[in-house]
């Protein structure tokens, strides 16, 4: 078992109504669990909660997002190699988001999803 604490920014283009850019700065923690095959290949399944702040630029009126807060609910699998300290990882993460008061008018119900390589540290 793992837990890991860590930051996520992102830049999501928009074209409703108008065109524009929504900045994403998400602080989260997951607890992560899987075996560990071949003494430094993981597999991993993991969950946890994190926080974002969004920034929709440009702030015309008209847009459909304003600068506010979510909560999302985090679940990843993927894979990591490990080898004297260095980690490198495959990712796919689904972000169930369970407060939006970033797109207050928006009847949309969707969620994140991403695909990540990682290069780390442990320590």
């Amino acid at each position: 078992m793992g837990l890991e604490l860590g930051y996520e920014g992102s830049a999501n283009g928009y074209a409703e109504p108008r065109r524009g850019t929504l900045w994403r700065h998400n602080g989260g923690l997951l607890a992560k669990v899987g075996p560990t095959l071949f003494s430094q290949w993981k597999p991993f399944i993991g969950a946890g909660a994190g926080v974002s702040y969004f920034h929709p630029t440009p702030m015309d009126v008209g847009t459909a997002f304003e600068k506010g807060w979510g909560a999302e609910v985090p679940l990843a699998a993927g894979l990591e190699y490990r080898y004297s300290g260095v980690t490198a990882g495959l990712r796919a993460t689904y972000r169930v988001l369970v407060a939006r008061d970033f797109a207050p008018s928006s009847a949309d119900v969707g969620n994140l999803f991403s695909a990540d390589l990682s290069l780390g540290a442990r320590f």
